[in-house]
């Protein structure tokens, strides 16, 4: 489950800001998984350090698999580079593979 957490600075941007269903749909595109296996949250933080010309840092956590090699992690984070940049945004992006037999989660039911 890629779970993606975009932080951007809080406050008007001049060229808007995707919403979570457009970074939604990216994500599940590039990360070629279902749609009920990724999740996006979307923060807005009043202040941050951030690396010079950054407007939105991404961090990145999912499962590592035999197809996610240090080149093709390369190929995701320039694909989601490019979604940002065409959205008016310099991401600054970080990704992180977990072991999956150490996750656990649980969902309450209704």
């Amino acid at each position: 489950m890629p779970l993606v957490k975009v932080f951007r600075r809080a406050g008007p941007h001049p060229n808007g800001f995707p919403t979570a269903a457009s970074v939604h749909q990216a994500m599940t595109k590039i990360w070629d998984v279902p749609e009920s296996v990724c999740k996006i949250l979307i923060q807005e933080l009043p202040d941050w350090s951030c690396t010079e010309g950054e407007s939105v840092y991404i961090d990145i956590r999912a499962k590592a698999k035999n197809d996610r090699t240090g080149p093709a992690l390369e190929i995701k984070m320039q694909q989601i580079e490019t979604f940002f940049r065409i959205n008016g945004h310099i991401a600054n992006i970080r990704v992180e593979l977990y072991d999956p037999t150490l996750q656990h989660s649980r969902v309450p039911k209704p």
